[in-house]
This record gives structure tokens, C-alpha cells and sequence, in this order.
């Protein structure tokens, strides 16, 4: 059984979204999305020392950069997590 992954050291467990059209889905995220430099990913859960996104709850759509997106497994489990500090938007 797998425990649940908690994030820490201001770190944001996100999850990348598919690619689908969403109240977030402005002229400015579009082009965001089609320069595959910048991801819109949906929040599960961020680490109790984040200060500067303090009022960031699961389900919220932030956009960050792709390439800063660190991905791994642990037991079979894939995890996605971002450092704070590279949030650039923030949909609630």
C-alpha cells in the first residue's frame, strides 16, 4: 500500500492537464500552450511552508513554466511536483 505523498521545501504537487478548452482558456493561455513553453496543470496539493501562494487550494489551474516541472515514480506512482516561486497565473 502506497502512503501518500506530502510536499515539502515550498514545493506544489500538480497534475498536468489534457489539452481541452476551460474558463482558463484565454487568447493569452492559448498562445501560452502553443509555444509548449508554459503548462497549465491543476493543483492537488502544496506544502504548508509555500508563502508566497498561501491561499492556493487543490483544483486550482496555475500556469508554470514546462520546464521546470519535476516529474518522478515511487511505487509505481507517478508524481508531478513545481516550486512555488515558478507559479506565473494562479485560476481559481
Amino acid at each position: 500500500m502506497t502512503k501518500p505523498m506530502v510536499p515539502v521545501n515550498r514545493h506544489i504537487m500538480v497534475e498536468k492537464q489534457a489539452e481541452e478548452k476551460d474558463s482558463f482558456s484565454s487568447a493569452f493561455a492559448d498562445e501560452l500552450r502553443t509555444l509548449n513553453q508554459y503548462l497549465v496543470v491543476k493543483v492537488v496539493k502544496a506544502s504548508p511552508d509555500c508563502e508566497k501562494v498561501k491561499d492556493l487550494k487543490e483544483g486550482d489551474k496555475v500556469v508554470i513554466p514546462a520546464n521546470m516541472i519535476v516529474e518522478f515514480d515511487i511505487d509505481g506512482v507517478s508524481y508531478s511536483m513545481v516550486q512555488e516561486n515558478y507559479i506565473l497565473a494562479i485560476s481559481k
